[in-house]
């Protein structure tokens, strides 16, 4: 291979995977047809330990020498005179390697011209001396808030409760709240906003649990996501890259989501043991995702919570004699679930007795019974409603439909699904 002609991406991303297989640089030079000084630059800009490697041009010259926790860096240029211009040709990685030590050197020499005469060149010499850096500091962002997070955690004690006899799983389908949505009356027939979303999600999740007064609960399941949030990205934008009308910045959006699934767990809290469930929508897969984890770090050592953040888009949750399946409604068909649902939970789907799916994404209440092989019985799909406004978009497209409201649903450990309450969607006095 010509060096003199860039290497394709796909060659380039084969560079350290085959260093580490074949263990030498010119193990490596050898299985691409190309030059070993490049296998070195290559990997070196990965962070990644190879022989040493010089490029020249004319009276100028890049030298590296990398081993597995230091590099040393030799730029003679007339251009590269700083410390910054030297880790830039080289292509060092400063989240692998940090700046032990460095020195700039200038002095003038000669050159013989093609006009067969002599004149003078100013060279810089910046040599620079790294070392790797320690795991800890260059980890994930988010894992580093994380480990914070927890260390920060308030001390959890166990709840003293009653006994339950006569056991029910309660599920909070607070489904589709989209915090962060902005909606104008005078243009979509209703107001919302940020502050809105917080009092209509509260006053729901106080409404619903008011409704179970006569029911003794054994476990309370909260999916975390289903559209909770309603942007994904900096560019207030969906999963997809749809662009919203967002209320505040997202900072803003993603403390206040925080701060009201704390404080609904907290009530939940006070009647039974809670489980969470990362269940991510179209419009927060990723930011869902983040409260997850926030809430995993804040609840780590409660011994009545736990948290699912895996990312696996559908979950299931077997209680007694009933498997459901809590998927968002945007990408499987419903009448394709109960088939899924069997060969996902194959073990549990024999076990069990009744099976149903719970969704979203529709904004509307809908039922609907499918009877998959060997099913007994048929599996219910419900598409649960949405608390949410309409906004500019639905409303321009007739996507408006009619009540607003939450729903909870209750199933018996023995007897599966046994009722479920709604609370309709208050219009809070911010909302005129």
């Amino acid at each position: 291979m010509s060096q003199g002609k860039r290497l394709s991406d796909e060659i380039i991303e084969r560079i350290p995977e085959l260093y580490r297989e074949l263990g030498s640089r010119d193990a490596v030079a050898k299985h691409l047809g190309i030059a070993g000084s490049t296998v070195s630059a290559y990997l070196q800009r990965r962070g990644q330990p190879g022989k040493g490697t010089k490029q020249e041009t004319g009276r100028e010259s890049l030298a590296v020498d990398c081993s597995k926790d230091s590099q040393t860096i030799t730029s003679v240029s007339s251009t590269v005179r700083t410390l910054e211009g030297a880790i830039e040709i080289a292509g060092v990685d400063l989240q692998v390697w940090e700046v032990d030590r460095h020195i700039v050197n200038k002095w003038d020499s000669a050159r013989y011209t093609k006009s067969d005469k002599w004149d003078a060149i100013e060279l810089w010499q910046v040599k620079v001396w790294l070392k790797r850096r320690k795991a800890a500091e260059f980890i994930d962002p988010l894992e580093s808030l994380i480990t914070k997070l927890r260390k920060g955690a308030p001390k959890h004690k166990p709840i003293k409760r009653k006994p339950v006899d006569d056991p029910h799983l309660l599920v909070l389908g607070l489904m589709d709240a989209h915090f962060g949505k902005l909606a104008w009356a005078a243009e979509t027939g209703n107001n919302y906003d940020l502050k809105i979303a917080e009092e209509l999600f509260a006053q729901a999740f106080a409404d619903l649990m008011g409704r179970i007064g006569g029911y003794q609960i054994e476990r309370i399941a909260i999916p975390i996501g289903q559209d909770f949030f309603h942007t994904d990205n900096p560019q207030n934008a969906t999963v997809n890259g749809t662009p919203q009308d967002v209320d505040g910045r997202r900072p803003k959006m993603f403390e206040a989501g925080v701060s009201a699934m704390l404080a609904c767990v907290q009530a939940a809290l006070k009647v039974a043991p809670v489980q969470l469930f990362y269940s991510p929508g179209n419009h927060d897969r990723e930011t869902s995702w983040y409260l997850a984890r926030v809430l995993a770090a804040h609840y780590h050592d409660h011994p009545d919570v736990d948290v699912d953040y895996a990312p696996t888009t559908r979950k299931y949750i077997e209680y007694g004699a009933t498997l459901l399946g809590f998927d968002h409604g945007d990408g499987t068909k419903p009448q394709d679930l109960p088939n899924v649902m069997a060969r996902e939970q194959r073990e549990a789907w024999g076990r069990v007795q009744y099976t149903e799916w719970l969704t979203g994404h529709f904004h509307k209440v809908k039922e609907q019974r499918f009877t998959a092989a060997d099913t007994h019985g048929g599996t219910v799909v419900r598409t649960l409603p949405s608390l949410s406004g309409t906004d500019a978009w639905h409303y321009r497209n007739g996507y408006v439909h009619g009540r607003r409201a939450a729903e909870c649903y209750l199933y018996h450990r023995d007897e599966g699904y046994v009722g479920h309450f709604n609370a309709n969607a208050k219009e809070p006095a911010s909302a005129a």
